[in-house]
């Protein structure tokens, strides 16, 4: 058994077949064309014989049968440019799961990198060994910005699951359409190969044709437009990260919590008040010993 595609891989092997169809819908009606050509040649020239067991009562005169065979040719090339045409229109942008992708992969770095700085900030809790006003300060920001990168890495794995969810479910739809796409051509060129063969008969094989990729194009079309619709889930599921970045636990007024404290301030009456902090920066260099002292261990 051949081993399972990643995702990233089964994309690109949806976005190529679907490129490959679309080059064979451009020439498939050159493919039958010098046939159906053969086929009103003969009628014409009398060379295949009318029947009434085959074609009936109406049917018996030859020009109608190949007026009838032209219409047919005429509805079935129209339907395979309807379906080339949107299928070349939708390739625009077809690779965009493939950037989802690689964002989920992104985000998952980040989410390392803040982990890793994570682990580092915390060697530099030093309760233990230190005590004092600044050295005080200092462990209540250690705190908040504990929280920060815990809730921030957590949100780098959230955004890289729904980018790679959203490229799963647009995967799926392209699979469903590609399949959708080889029934159509396969139909079209099963049928239409050797269509002389038929001779009379061939008018009700093409009444027939018609009539299935008509129904095979409103299959095509329905799964464009579901392909659409995650388009604008898309966009929705992307407002929704937006929200989610601007409201992150730890991240205050969705800034990185500063140690720093500013010594000046505003009172309750909302006037300019200096406050009393030899500590503001929170550093070693900063006030007295009882600010920032080595914790006694006695």
């Amino acid at each position: 058994m051949a081993p399972e595609l990643d995702a990233r891989e089964d994309l690109d092997r949806q976005i190529d077949a679907m490129r490959v169809i679309a080059k064979d819908l451009e020439l498939l009606p050159s493919g039958y064309e010098n046939d159906v050509t053969k086929l009103i040649n003969l009628l014409r020239t009398g060379e295949i014989t009318l029947t009434v067991s085959t074609l009936g009562l109406g049917m018996l005169a030859s020009e109608y049968v190949i007026d009838k065979i032209e219409d047919h040719e005429r509805a079935i090339e129209q339907t395979i440019t309807s379906v080339f045409n949107k299928l070349n229109e939708f390739q625009t942008g077809v690779k965009t799961p493939i950037t989802f992708i690689d964002k989920a992969d992104d985000w998952r770095k980040i989410r390392n990198k803040i982990t890793d700085a994570g682990s580092v900030a915390k060697t530099t809790n030093l309760r233990s060994e230190w005590e004092g006003v600044a050295s005080e300060r200092y462990f209540i920001v250690y705190g908040l910005q504990n929280e920060a990168f815990v809730s921030i890495a957590g949100l780098c794995e959230k955004i890289a699951v729904q980018l790679e969810t959203l490229a799963k479910a647009i995967l799926d739809l392209y699979k469903k359409l590609v399949t959708a796409l080889l029934e159509f051509k396969n139909e079209i060129a099963g049928k239409m190969a050797g269509i002389w063969i038929k001779g009379p008969a061939a008018v009700l094989v093409l009444d027939d044709l018609v009539k299935s990729v008509g129904t095979m194009q409103t299959k095509i079309f329905n799964t464009f437009g579901e392909c659409a619709t995650m388009a604008q889930n898309n966009m929705i599921a992307g407002n929704t990260i937006a929200a989610e970045v601007a409201t992150q636990s730890g991240l205050p007024f969705n800034k990185w919590p500063s140690i720093h404290v500013e010594a000046t301030g505003v009172d309750s009456e909302g006037k300019p008040h200096k406050y009393d902090l030899d500590y503001a920066d929170a550093s070693v260099l900063d006030g007295d010993g009882s600010d920032w002292k080595a914790r006694s261990t006695s």
